[in-house]
């Protein structure tokens, strides 16, 4: 069907039109449904390297001052590295 050209007032031509419509909505929530799917597995993802994140911070804070100040300075730079949004 294409769109855009002057259409004949026909009850063939409003059958076809409704029949897009109803494909067009149907395409459009099964993108949602997978835009809402992919979402939640990133924030899933996200969590599960924040603790594994916040743990490996947890283990080496138990070493001495100077091991733990370098990982503490280096843990720093990679969260800054996360929460910055690309431009």
């Amino acid at each position: 069907m294409s769109f855009g050209k002057n259409v004949t007032a026909t009850k063939i031509e409003l059958i076809k039109i409704r029949r897009s419509l109803q494909v067009s909505t149907m395409v459009h929530k099964i993108l949602d449904d997978k835009r809402e799917v992919l979402l939640k597995k990133i924030d899933e993802m996200i969590e599960e390297a924040n603790k594994t994140r916040m743990s490996r911070y947890l283990h080496y804070r138990s070493r001495p001052k100077n091991q733990a100040k370098n990982f503490l300075m280096a843990f720093r730079k990679q969260t800054c590295m996360l929460t910055r949004l690309p431009s």
